[in-house]
């Protein structure tokens, strides 16, 4: 198909599709990866919904966004999460249950994909509600070189850090919240000024700390890493220079950003959402957005968000030089190496939370060191290999090598590798699975007894620069 979408364009039938199997890959197929599919409907006209016909919207056709498209795939929205079921719901209590339930199903899904919109569709001429989703990249952080915020138990997955008087947090799960199309959501905001009857409303609610006084919030936000900051708007809509603005961009396309007030508390703890945006806010990053079918992956930078921390959380962590005998690439690698010890990977994308996270840490250390690349191979030891041999890095043995040398056993078959850099002495450090941390965590005799011992090469290389 070649449709672009304006807001006059009729959506294109499809075929009747008797599984959402069928219906996938079907959609795969006219998509033909040529445009990224926004949200579709019921045809309209001679096409009656009982036909069970579905109709497409799509938008852009430059290459180097088509290149980057993953496979569509739809998923069945669960009973109790869906549509009808907000719309059956007769208290508040139950409506809120409703988007619980919905945001559950959701969270798991959006580790590795982007949710393109909410829909009942027709399946064996069954009214079916579903939501389509695209497969994403995996996410890599742009830095985690400043402070790093911890929040109590169940927030380790929000991903927060310390840049001069800001704030940023990374990876965000987002969601949207309030206006009159919101029937879990009563519009009314922390700062006074409602959602509902502001249709053009652009701002954001963050799961700040400090404000909590009832059970219920204490439930939702205790623990939060993000401080008490005053709101960006008033109770009249005017916005507050000194208040809290957040700038919100997409990692897969940064220069598409865009400046909001904080409004309101939440998402919850409970979501693992670390971002709301009222619906015309999210609307800047898909145009279907509405108030029951956005969710996208954001990060945001809470504009001097970091006054409202105290001051040692404030201050930026000193540059560390290494003073132990190496020269050249390894040096610079060796003081990344003691200016990121301690770095937690337990947000660590494809790495069972930290757990398989040795290829991942030491990629990082090595970009964030003065080379600002990475070695390569993502989070297998095994590519990390073929890339050291392949021009990344210098073989060398044993007695060569110094601080900020590579170590590696790659990965072979059933037996899981390791890889780390080489410290003064014999110390080595790496990822630590128990801990989900970067940190000395062993020493060159016992690496060599152990990874010998399950069949693996002990090898060392040099980066080149």
């Amino acid at each position: 198909m070649s449709q672009i979408y304006t807001p006059e364009t009729e959506p294109s039938p499809l075929a009747d599709a008797s599984s959402l199997e069928e219906l996938s890959r079907s959609l795969n197929e006219e998509a033909d990866q040529s445009h990224l599919v926004l949200t579709f409907a019921p045809a309209v006209g001679d096409n009656a919904p009982g036909q069970g016909i579905n109709g497409v919207f799509y938008a852009f056709e430059d290459p180097d966004i088509i290149k980057k498209l993953g496979l569509l795939s739809v998923k069945p929205v669960p009973a109790g999460a869906r549509g009808a079921d907000a719309d059956a719901a007769q208290t508040p209590e139950a409506k809120q249950a409703v988007k619980d339930a919905y945001l559950a199903f959701m969270s798991p899904l959006l580790e590795n994909h982007v949710a393109l919109c909410r829909a009942e569709v027709f399946i064996n001429k069954q009214i079916t509600e579903v939501v389509l989703l695209r497969e994403a990249e995996q996410y890599q952080p742009s830095s985690l070189n400043g402070t790093l915020l911890a929040g109590g138990e169940d927030w380790e997955w929000l991903v927060a850090e310390v840049v001069g008087d800001d704030i940023v947090v990374h990876g965000s799960h987002s969601t949207t919240f309030g206006g009159s199309n919101d029937t879990s959501d009563n519009g009314l905001t922390g700062s006074g000024y409602a959602t509902r009857g502001h249709p053009n409303l652009k701002a954001c609610s963050l799961p700040l700390g400090g404000y909590a006084s009832t059970t219920a919030e204490l439930r939702a936000l205790e623990g939060t890493p993000l401080p008490k900051l005053p709101f960006g708007l008033d109770r009249d809509g005017n916005d507050r220079a000194a208040g809290a603005h957040v700038e919100v961009f997409d990692p897969k396309n940064p220069q598409k950003k865009f400046i909001y007030p904080v409004i309101d508390l939440g998402p919850a703890k409970r979501t693992k959402h670390a971002l709301d945006l009222t619906v015309a806010a999210a609307r800047d990053f898909i145009p279907t957005a509405t108030a029951n079918n956005f969710s996208m992956v954001l990060e945001y930078r809470i504009i001097k968000g970091a006054l409202g921390l105290p001051a040692e959380l404030r201050t930026p962590r000193p540059k560390v030089e290494s003073s132990v005998v190496a020269t050249g690439t390894n040096k610079v690698i060796f003081d990344s190496v003691l200016q990121n010890v301690g770095f937690s990977t337990a947000h660590a994308p494809g790495t069972a939370g930290g757990t398989l996270a040795c290829a991942w840490a030491v990629n990082r250390v090595v970009e964030l060191s003065q080379l600002h690349h990475p070695i390569g191979g993502e989070t297998s030891t095994a590519e990390m290999f073929a890339k050291l041999n392949a021009g990344a890095g210098k073989a060398i043995n044993e007695g060569q090598a110094m601080p900020g040398t590579i170590i590696i056993s790659p990965t072979e078959g059933s037996q899981h590798g390791h890889v780390g850099i080489l410290g003064s002495g014999d110390e080595i450090y790496s990822n630590s699975s128990a801990d989900r941390q970067f940190k000395k965590n062993w020493v060159l005799g016992n690496w060599k007894k152990y990874y010998s011992g399950k069949g693996l090469k002990v090898l060392f290389y040099d980066i080149v620069a």
